[in-house]
């Protein structure tokens, strides 16, 4: 017998129009929602932004990520490990103002008994003045801007993955429409997501090709939409996660972020559980941020490989997709909010997580005390089995 608990009604909306129907709302703040479903089989966890005034938004928001949730329950058929089917959906805001909306959702599954699980940025890009999800071809009037897009997304590549599978590289690069499907607004640029195993094998995690407008209109003609969408000033109604952190950053200045230095027995830096060090790398700021705590969070938190360069220290937060959601301090003492997902390889991979986060953080001397949160449970907990 299934039970089913905190069916929200995402999962219920009817499928008819409203778009046509609902006025443009000037006031595009937003909150955040959760809905669960549990049972024997299978458990799903969905945060979304929830747009006040906006019933057209509202709607192609969660029909977009309906898709997601039927796709998971059509192949969560079985049960074949003693973990059950997971489908979590998380989100980040892009861009946000009276032209467009645009969301980078996170969809991270886990099926029982496969080796890990996986996951994808499935960005969401919505016109206010058209009222419709964008896809690519909304955007280009050239007729060869794939090859454009793929010539330059494969240059870029390069550079980063110097050493990565070429066979795989090419293959995910070739000029076809979904190679280039997941892509998102910036203020000033587009940013496109290639998806695990897509252009480099999964331990390379996600990778990202960013294009400035400036650099697409010298090289395509765009259609006359995009023109509206990205070629004037941007008026965000979210601002950046908060942060109170009692301090700034000078221009050029530079962080810590920390890693582990796995079977180092303390020699290299800090001695943490399972033999291994806690060991500091230097990153500088360009440009600078007026907040150095929230900078050297963000840089951690990109770090998507399963080791930092060469230098052979291991990243336990590689299969992690977090970011920041608030940050406070009164006389030292800060509270740090994290949201998005926690996937750890291991019992030594709980004391290098949680070493890197508290590490990264405790390195300023405004912090006297640090307690974080992920999803509202402690990292402590989270890190013991209790979260």
């Amino acid at each position: 017998m299934k039970k089913l608990f905190l069916i929200f009604a995402l999962f219920l909306l009817p499928g008819c129009s409203l778009l046509q129907n609902t006025p443009l709302a000037p006031d595009l703040s937003f909150t955040e929602k959760t809905t669960a479903e549990s049972s024997e089989r299978q458990t799903i966890t969905i945060k979304y932004p929830s747009f006040d005034k906006q019933t057209g938004l509202n709607e192609a928001i969660s029909n977009f990520i309906n898709k997601f949730v039927k796709d998971f329950k059509a192949n969560a058929t079985s049960l074949d490990g003693e973990e059950k089917n997971q489908l979590t959906i998380t989100y980040e805001p892009l861009l946000i103002n009276e032209k467009i909306v645009s969301i980078d959702f996170t969809v991270s599954t886990y099926y029982s008994g496969t080796a890990h699980g996986n996951w994808g940025s499935a960005p969401f890009n919505y016109s206010l003045r058209d009222r419709k999800i964008l896809e690519l071809p909304d955007l280009f009037a050239s007729p060869d801007y794939l090859n454009v897009l793929s010539g330059h997304s494969r240059r870029a590549l390069e550079l980063q993955l110097h050493d990565g599978d070429k066979e795989m590289l090419a293959s995910g690069t070739e000029p076809k429409k979904e190679n280039y499907s997941a892509f998102g607004f910036k203020s000033d640029r587009l940013v496109f997501y290639f998806a695990p195993y897509q252009v480099a094998p999964y331990s390379a995690g996600e990778q990202t090709v960013e294009i400035p407008y400036t650099t697409i209109t010298a090289l395509l003609t765009v259609t006359p939409l995009f023109e509206r969408l990205s070629l004037a000033p941007a008026t965000p109604t979210q601002p950046a996660p908060a942060a109170a952190t009692e301090a700034t950053t000078p221009a050029n200045s530079s962080v810590k972020i920390f890693f582990v230095a796995m079977n180092d027995n303390g020699k290299s830096g800090k001695l943490i559980g399972c033999g291994d060090s806690v060991v500091g790398v230097e990153q500088i700021i360009d440009p600078p941020e007026s907040d150095p705590l929230v900078a050297a969070l963000t840089a951690l938190f990109k770090e998507k490989n399963n080791y930092y360069g060469e230098s052979g220290l291991y990243n336990s937060l590689s299969s992690s997709r977090l970011r920041i959601k608030k940050i406070s301090a009164v006389n030292g003492a800060y509270t740090i909010e994290l949201s998005g997902t926690v996937s750890l390889g291991g019992t030594c991979d709980d004391p290098r997580f949680y070493s890197q986060i508290m590490e990264t953080i405790g390195q300023f001397p405004t912090v006297k005390k640090a307690e974080v949160f992920i999803n509202n449970k402690k990292l402590e907990d989270i890190i013991s089995g209790k979260g």
